[in-house]
């Protein structure tokens, strides 16, 4: 077990449930409104894997930019949000203390 077994729990349950909701999620999809007036889901999906691309960064690089770097929105929101989650999972096994900006975080918290 995990020395941050609560927390690693959490974020496994929680991209789980990411994982098995966007199952459903077609290209056609895409389009549809969300809460948020400005977005479509294609833009929720893409900010939710941008998400999961800088909590990725502060796990294995121990460190989070404070600005990401140039990205091209992938052609599949969906694919893409998948293998950033896989990528959190497998980081998440092997946490140490992360810096994010001047500040130190013990990786359990990310």
């Amino acid at each position: 077990m995990r020395a941050d077994a609560c927390g690693g729990r959490l974020l496994d349950r929680a991209i789980g449930f990411a994982l098995t909701t966007v199952q459903a999620v077609t290209p056609d999809m895409l389009a549809r409104r969300t809460p948020c007036a400005a977005w479509d889901l294609g833009m929720l999906l893409v900010h939710l894997g941008e998400s999961l691309a800088a909590l990725h960064e502060g796990m294995s690089a121990g460190r989070v930019g404070r600005e990401p770097g140039p990205q091209r929105p992938p052609d599949d929101p969906v694919s893409a949000l998948r293998v950033r989650a896989v990528r959190v999972l497998r980081a998440s096994a092997a946490l140490d203390a992360v810096a994010v900006g001047d500040r130190r975080l013990p990786g359990g918290m990310l």
